[in-house]
């Protein structure tokens, strides 16, 4: 039988514990799957595991990129490589349960270009308890049974609500948790190469917006905290989150994608002004990377966001006014 899903895992310097996450892919109960690793330069022994793997394994192809692409750009690269109609994505660090793909394409429907399952984490041995709370805690605040409680499927409006409360809020879950049409990538684009820490959960709302998605309330996917993992790096890199979050708020605001959120908001009772808060946004990052005791690492940033998007200074007439008065009256 015709493989119809193109599990794609990325890798770099991830040698610890590529075998497990490979593993897992190769006992799922689905089988007609292809497994592209797509190596992003590793300088560890990634490579010469998977392709040990390739070897013992037909359905597993392995591909070398020629120079280091980086996270997004890999990631991006590693879709344009897949050739069925969903794309699998697991980390090298993660791992999935034996049924995981099968029970994420019995959800599926027609016009749905998203499935997600609820995830679970993997803390290994030594992770600090701070990281641990910090991680329960935001699992607790932000996941899609809290929000969407005993529902297999969340419409585009009903997840666009979500959207607005929430928009650094990653309730869908790291990639590993997902399955994606790979015509979606057609119709709303890649994965934003200018973010860093949200570049998945910014795509993953770009589409759930658009056709909505299907949820497994279960635990069928892990993904494992480490001190080694991208996660822990970017954790430690608070600038980026801020500006990630001010180009997410700039697409609900601005981009054609995120059409319906701009109807929900403006149907809100009040009204939600998502260019109101924009500009609120940023006035806040601009203050915040002027104090940060970074070397100017963060105004950096600051600067390169405004211009990849200039429309980040488009403060609204009416804001501008307002905030005079605030000023005149104190």
């Amino acid at each position: 039988m015709r493989p119809k899903v193109s599990v794609c895992i990325p890798t770099y310097n991830g040698a610890a514990y590529l075998s497990e996450c490979l593993e897992s892919v190769m006992r799922q109960t689905f089988a007609a799957i292809e497994i592209l690793i797509v190596d992003d330069g590793s300088s560890d022994s990634s490579a010469s595991i998977a392709q040990q793997y390739t070897r013992a394994d037909k359905r597993i192809r392995l591909f070398v990129n020629k120079k280091h692409l980086g996270l997004v750009s890999n990631w991006n690269h590693r879709v344009d490589l897949a050739s069925r109609e969903w794309i699998k994505f697991v980390f090298q660090d993660d791992i999935l349960a034996p049924e995981c793909i099968t029970r994420m394409l019995d959800s599926t429907r027609p016009d749905v270009d998203l499935v997600a399952v609820r995830r679970s984490v993997i803390y290994q041995e030594g992770t600090p308890v701070s990281v641990k709370e910090m991680y329960e805690k935001y699992l607790s605040d932000h996941n899609l049974t809290n929000l969407f409680f005993d529902c297999s499927y969340i419409s585009p409006r009903e997840f666009a609500t979500a959207l607005i409360q929430a928009p650094n809020g990653n309730c869908i879950g790291e990639p590993t948790a997902t399955l994606i049409r790979k015509s979606a990538f057609t119709k709303y684009g890649y994965f934003n190469p200018h973010l860093i820490s949200l570049c998945d959960w910014e795509y993953f709302a770009r589409v759930a917006v658009n056709t909505g998605l299907c949820y497994i309330n279960q635990p069928l996917a892990f993904f494992r905290v480490h001190s080694q993992a991208r996660s822990a790096e970017i954790r430690n890199h608070r600038s980026s989150c801020t500006i990630d979050s001010l180009i997410i708020q700039h697409e609900m605001a601005y981009s054609g994608r995120y059409t319906i959120v701009r109807s929900v908001a403006e149907k809100e009772n009040p009204p939600i002004r998502l260019k109101y808060r924009l500009a609120e946004a940023v006035r806040r990052a601009r203050w915040e990377a002027l104090n940060m005791n970074d070397g100017g690492q963060a105004m950096a940033e600051w600067w390169r966001a405004i211009i990849s998007y200039p429309r980040l200074l488009l403060f609204p007439l009416t804001y501008v006014v307002n905030l005079g008065l605030q000023k005149f009256h104190r």
